[in-house]
């Protein structure tokens, strides 16, 4: 063993070394896993003394690839895994092999939640890697995903998990091929009773405009019943077609419940206009 930066090996520094809770032996040579990296430490006895070699492995370190692996190994077999700074942990993973990054992410996110993992593993899956999953780790790829392209990758790895109907929907618009026969039933009921509302609304509305109800009411007394329509004229007719094609079926269905109370109203002034026509005769 030759370099400047060996160090004469003392009893105190040799226990530092042996005592290190998280570690791997390798060609005889003694690795201590760290947070930051790992620290190999090679022993030789030089000139009737003990000497001891540092070499330090950065994880983000591409050329440190093997060590890599193996720290990711060690920490699986103790089960220190979950212990890691998370930080540390995605450098180890984005330099290992893509198998050993499954079995990590598997392991890790069905004891705990992770965004950061789950994303690597979503990353994965878009490789190819839909396969080998475990439950917990595939509702964390659900909960942290961040694209539709993402969903639909999770719809055809599980088309039977309880997705929501905005989740069908939002997969409908990019991806609808990938739909099962039933999930497209339920996306075309979906539409169908927002188109059925949009209409509804639309021709009340329409006999609202054109009755020319607004200059007659203009006429009439004011009272409380014109206050509020005036206001109903205000606030719902405005910019109306192009905010119900922006809003999806439980949105919709309140704003019928407006545009009803609006028309009921509007009979209201229609009656009053004609007992108002009445009493000019």
């Amino acid at each position: 063993m030759k370099g400047s930066n060996l160090i004469q090996l003392s009893n105190l520094y040799f226990n530092s070394i042996i005592n290190h809770k998280d570690f791997y032996y390798d060609n005889g040579n003694h690795f201590a896993i760290t947070n930051e990296y790992v620290k190999e430490s090679i022993i030789a006895k030089n000139w009737g003394l003990l000497w001891v070699k540092e070499n330090i492995y950065q994880y983000q370190d591409s050329t440190n690839r093997i060590v890599c692996e193996k720290v990711a190994r060690t920490l699986m077999e103790s089960g220190k895994i979950n212990e890691f700074k998370t930080k540390s942990l995605i450098n180890i993973l984005k330099n290992i092999n893509s198998d050993l990054q499954q079995e990590i992410i598997n392991y890790i996110l069905m004891r705990k939640e992770s965004k950061e993992l789950a994303m690597i593993g979503l990353v994965l899956i878009d490789k190819g890697y839909e396969k080998g999953w475990n439950d917990e780790a595939f509702k964390s790829f659900y909960k942290f995903r961040e694209s539709a392209q993402q969903l639909a990758s999770l719809y055809k790895i599980n088309e039977n998990y309880d997705y929501s109907i905005d989740d069908l929907l939002e997969i409908s618009k990019f991806y609808r091929t990938i739909l099962n026969k039933n999930d497209i039933n339920k996306v075309n009921e979906y539409n169908n009773d927002c188109e059925s509302i949009r209409k509804s609304m639309r021709l009340k509305i329409g006999e609202i405009s054109l009755s020319g109800i607004r200059e007659k009411y203009g006429k009439l007394q004011l009272d409380e019943d014109i206050k509020k329509f005036r206001k109903f004229m205000t606030t719902i007719l405005a910019h109306f077609d192009k905010d119900i094609l922006s809003m999806n079926l439980d949105q919709l269905r309140h704003k019928e419940k407006q545009v009803d109370e609006f028309y009921e109203l509007y009979k209201v002034i229609c009656r009053k206009w004609q007992t108002y026509e009445q009493t000019k005769l």
